[in-house]
């Protein structure tokens, strides 16, 4: 489980590295980046965007088991803004979310109910709450060994309607099945879903972005590199498909399913933060009494079970 949590963090981490990489270098191939990977110069000051907005969030997990948002604490924090009044979601952002759907992962309502107090806190759109609570429910999945990718759709389909009472008419998601059902190519998924946002009219594009991340996972669920370089080749909203894609893919395959090379191109720095944010929040969902010891001792305390066995606590 510790390594599900890690791969959660690491792959979002990773996702929006590679997509600042690819934006850095335009007209350069990917595959050709790949072969001079080196993330050092764009992770120095802090791995996930938002750092703020991160340690608020998990420092009530760890110290409280809890989660406490109220006005003033929105009020404190930088938050990226569509318009005056709602928040936007961006891959700082969401990589911010990711100790809420971690540390709430076995329980969905209470998963719900936590994202919800957030996305309401932060007055998010109906649209970003619906992406968010998608994408947290899909590693949720992941984390407790019951994500089946033939049935990743429809159960989240299914989830998204019992929890989130504004949820929109979720064609994005019955679309995404039907393209899946019928092979379609990555190419025409990203025209379809790009045709249907312009015509509702919807100034935001994180529905589809959270779309085209899960077809990306769903093609190759198994490979991690490959998953999210096909996220970053449709070269729509990259950071916050790139960050979804690799937190799903690196939740369901664990730490070690991410390529050697790519977590070696972060600087040792980055590399400790996300590995001991990751820690430190699997010590306090095991129930640790301190979860803030050493990574050293919380290691040394994790459980080694065989695939398909991990249970609630």
């Amino acid at each position: 489980m510790l390594y599900r949590f890690r791969g959660a963090i690491a792959g979002a981490v990773l996702g929006k590295m590679w997509a600042l990489r690819v934006a850095s270098f335009p007209g350069k191939g990917l595959w050709a980046l790949e072969r001079s990977i080196d993330f050092r110069e764009l992770n120095r000051s802090h791995p996930f965007g938002n750092a703020d907005l991160v340690d608020l969030i998990s420092k009530q997990l760890i110290e409280n088991g809890r989660l406490m948002l109220d006005e003033d604490s929105a009020a404190s924090l930088t938050i990226p803004w569509a318009d005056g009044n709602t928040a936007q979601l961006d891959a700082d952002v969401w990589v911010a979310l990711l100790p809420i759907v971690l540390f709430f992962h076995e329980d969905d309502a209470r998963l719900a109910s936590n994202l919800q107090q957030v996305t309401a806190t932060w007055k998010f759109s109906s649209e970003a709450t619906e992406t968010v609570l998608g994408a947290g429910y899909a590693i949720a999945l992941a984390l407790r060994e019951a994500l089946n990718p033939a049935a990743l759709v429809p159960q989240t389909l299914n989830y998204l309607n019992i929890f989130e009472r504004d949820a929109l008419s979720l064609q994005f998601p019955n679309l995404l099945q039907t393209l899946l059902d019928r092979g379609s190519s990555l190419e025409s998924v990203k025209g379809l879903l790009g045709q249907q946002t312009s015509r509702q009219n919807r100034s935001s594009s994180c529905t589809p972005a959270a779309a085209l991340a899960f077809y990306c996972f769903l093609e190759t669920p198994e490979d991690f590199r490959v998953c999210l370089m096909r996220s970053l080749q449709a070269q729509y909203q990259p950071q916050l498909v790139a960050t979804i894609a690799g937190a799903i893919v690196g939740a369901y395959n664990g730490y070690e399913g991410i390529p050697l090379s790519w977590r070696m191109a972060l600087n040792p720095e980055s590399e400790s933060k996300s590995e001991g944010l990751a820690t430190q929040l699997w010590a306090a969902w095991s129930g640790i009494c301190d979860p803030t010891q050493s990574l050293d001792k919380l290691e040394k305390m994790a459980a080694v079970t065989a695939p398909g066995v991990l249970r609630p606590r």
